[in-house]
């Protein structure tokens, strides 16, 4: 995408907006996890709001219905205490 360094963050504020303006991609929301999970290998809530790489979590979850099943999309297998936790907080009705 035009306007993106070399990690994908967004250079310019003209572009940052431009991209704001529209919603994004799967494929876009997929590339900044994946991104992520390349530089710190490994991904959790608390990663993803404080990256620059990515958005808050909200978009990840309204896309995919949960962070769970984002990160399954990407290949990410969580650990153990991440298992436990997404059983823990999973919304009635949801997988």
């Amino acid at each position: 995408m035009a306007g993106q360094d070399a990690d994908g963050v967004i250079s310019s504020d003209d572009e940052r907006c431009a991209a704001v303006m529209r919603p994004p991609t799967d494929d876009e929301l997929l590339g900044e996890l994946r991104r992520l999970l390349a530089r710190r290998g490994k991904l959790t809530m608390s990663l993803i709001e404080a990256s620059q790489l990515t958005r808050h979590p909200n978009p990840y979850i309204r896309r995919f219905g949960s962070l769970t099943a984002a990160y399954q999309r990407i290949g990410y297998d969580m650990n153990a205490r991440q298992r436990a936790a997404a059983v823990r907080f999973r919304r009635p009705g949801k997988q």
